[in-house]
């Protein structure tokens, strides 16, 4: 027995499986052989692009954490849940009316004493509230919200009939009107005014004759109770001294 036979009977002692003799020469050939050619050009532009990528990514991010959102100069003060609005008209508080509107009014000082009704009423498909409202024993002042903003027909009257005098009208906030009745109202005996407010016919654009802008017709009115504020004595510095 020589030397590759006890190798055979060895293996198949063992159980080492049998590989061909050409195996060795095609592996070592394998080996030898050069590698493929691949694609670097391709590969390259793919890595370009998702550095581009990254990049304008973090650019993005940078950018939007060192900007913020910028607050508001005079943020609006909303209520928390939508106000209900009662079939009688019962007035609604809806917080403090932006300061804009209090500034065209001329009642930035007395801005505790304006009344914040949210009285809404929708006529032709328009939707106006009754967000504002102040009277003295000088005048009447109404704030109306409305959009598209418009310019419309607004007439008061009490429990003793029509408010016949003329009005003023200036715009605050976008879609605000701030109406300034030169007629303080007649009140009962408690001091209070009930007041009926009838909205008619809104004009978008200047104020000026239906021609001017596109008419919006319509009826919308308002009942709203109102504490008459006194006039305020001024204090004259140095008092008066009779003369003679």
């Amino acid at each position: 027995m020589n030397e590759t036979e006890i190798r055979e009977r060895l293996r198949d002692a063992v159980g080492e499986a049998h590989y061909p003799s050409a195996l060795k020469s095609k592996v070592e050939s394998r080996l030898h052989d050069p590698a493929p050619p691949g694609h670097p050009r391709l590969i390259g532009l793919i890595a370009a692009a998702l550095a581009v990528i990254i990049v304008g990514s973090l650019v993005f991010i940078r950018l939007q954490s060192s900007t913020g959102f910028l607050p508001a100069a005079h943020p609006l003060t909303r209520p928390s849940t939508a106000p209900t609005v009662p079939p009688s008209g019962t007035l609604q508080s809806i917080g403090r009316l932006p300061v804009e509107d209090l500034a065209v009014a001329n009642l930035s000082q007395a801005a505790d004493a304006v009344s914040t009704p949210d009285l809404l009423q929708t006529s032709s498909g328009r939707a106006v509230r009754l967000v504002g409202a102040y009277a003295d024993t000088a005048g009447i002042v109404l704030i109306l919200r409305s959009l598209p903003a418009g310019h419309p027909m607004v007439q008061i009257s009490d429990d003793s009939g029509p408010i016949n005098s003329g009005y003023g009208e200036a715009n605050g906030i976008i879609g605000d009107l701030v109406v300034s009745y030169m007629q303080p109202p007649r009140a009962g005996a408690d001091g209070v005014a009930h007041l009926g407010v009838t909205v008619s016919n809104f004009v978008q654009g200047p104020p000026g004759p239906p021609a001017v802008g596109s008419a919006n017709s319509g009826v919308w009115s308002f009942s709203v109770s109102l504490k008459i504020q006194p006039a305020t004595p001024l204090t004259l510095s140095p008092t008066l001294t009779s003369v003679g």
